[in-house]
């Protein structure tokens, strides 16, 4: 076997082993803000981000990923357009805008009658040391959930460089 075809067999492996070690991270007020969603016949464990702030504890450095999508009425026709801002430490705010159609195949039993949008995935790389991640609806109107995923970032590449044998050539 090649050296390249060991190459792609440890890339596959390391996207493997990322997906296995990513982890569910849950909001203080967790219990307060519950919503089971059934998406693509899995069920999902998203937040409700309505009028109150979700707040995370991280300790870094690991990669967030933020997936957020709206709840509205099934025959709504209104704009699907939804914002909340991401607070880091007090001190770092960036707002996340999406603006996506209708996805049939998320569902919720304990509201039948909403439908939801495409998710929204916004990504943030995460310092070492322990981090405070407050998310803020910009408008109290917007029924928004939030499913927040940490996963550890993917190992450098061992090959950095290639040398020839016999520089005198070159």
């Amino acid at each position: 076997m090649s050296q390249i075809q060991y190459l792609n067999y440890n890339i596959y492996l390391v996207i493997l082993f990322s997906f296995m070690i990513s982890k569910y991270v849950e909001p203080i007020n967790h219990l307060d803000t519950k919503e089971n969603l059934i998406i693509y016949k899995k069920d999902r464990e998203y937040s409700r981000l309505i009028e109150d702030k979700l707040v995370y504890f991280i300790e870094g450095p690991k990669i967030l990923d933020i997936y957020s999508r709206k709840a509205f009425p099934s025959k709504s026709k209104k704009n699907k357009r939804y914002q909340f801002k991401i607070v880091i430490d007090e001190e770092k705010s960036i707002i996340a805008e999406h603006n996506y159609r209708e996805d049939t195949r998320v569902y919720n039993t304990s509201h039948p009658g909403h439908s939801y949008t495409l998710a929204g995935k916004d990504v943030i790389n995460i310092p070492k040391g322990q981090h405070r991640i407050e998310l803020i609806p910009v408008n109290s109107k917007d029924k928004i959930v939030i499913r927040a995923i940490t996963k550890p970032f993917k190992p450098e590449n061992k090959i950095s460089e290639i040398k020839p044998v016999d520089y005198k050539y070159m």
